[in-house]
Order: C-alpha cells, then sequence, then structure tokens
C-alpha cells in the first residue's frame, strides 16, 4: 500500500459508496475557509506546521490543485469521540482524513488501493 499512487477522487468516491465512510476530508482541498486560513498563516510566517508537517505558501497552493498522491504513511484508530478514523498521508503532505463506524473499512481501503491504484 505504501509507494502507491491514487487518484483522490476516486478515493473519495469509493469510501463514500455503500457508507464505507461517514465522511471523507481533505484539509488542503476541501475547506476554504480552513484553507484560507492555513495560507494567511503560511504567508505571514514563511510556513504552517500541521501534524508535524511543514508546508509552505507555496506547497499549499499545489496541494490544492493536487489530483493524485503516493501514499508515505497511512494510520487506523478510535476516532475523537465515537467510530474510527483512518488517516492517510501522501508524500508531497496531501491529507485524507477518513471518519468511519465499520473497523473493515481499513481492511477495505487497503484492498481497493492493491487493486486500484498504480504503483
Amino acid at each position: 500500500m505504501l509507494g502507491t499512487t491514487v487518484n483522490y477522487r476516486e478515493l473519495r468516491d469509493f469510501l463514500l459508496t455503500d457508507g464505507k465512510a461517514e465522511w471523507v476530508f481533505m484539509p488542503f482541498k476541501d475547506n476554504t475557509f480552513l484553507r484560507e486560513q492555513y495560507q494567511q498563516e503560511a504567508k505571514q510566517k514563511g510556513f504552517i506546521i500541521e501534524d508535524d508537517w511543514d508546508y509552505s505558501p507555496t506547497l499549499l497552493d499545489v496541494l490544492q490543485n493536487e489530483e493524485e498522491g503516493i501514499i508515505h504513511d497511512c494510520s487506523f484508530g478510535p476516532g475523537r469521540n465515537e467510530g474510527y478514523s483512518i488517516v492517510i498521508r501522501f508524500t508531497t503532505g496531501q491529507v485524507v482524513r477518513i471518519k468511519t463506524f465499520d473497523n473493515y473499512t481499513m481492511n477495505r481501503v487497503f484492498e481497493w488501493i492493491s487493486g486500484k491504484g498504480q504503483n
């Protein structure tokens, strides 16, 4: 699974089909307000730090338009309040956060990436 190239839209579509995920969130692509906050802070300080990764204003622009990425790491664990959380981070720093109530979703993601992703 690590090192596999994945199209973000295809991953999101897969996860939101048949209730595999409650929601899928990409903080550098999805949320205009949050993305603008990140961008303002990065311009003021020269960078932002999110989950121990540094992001420059230029990188934030790249991530906003990025369509696919290579998986760097992945984690699965309990959600903040309920259910489960999956976080997939890509080599560019792009992040996909997934909320699910199905403890087999990580397995399904792994199988989908193994079959649909590109090595």
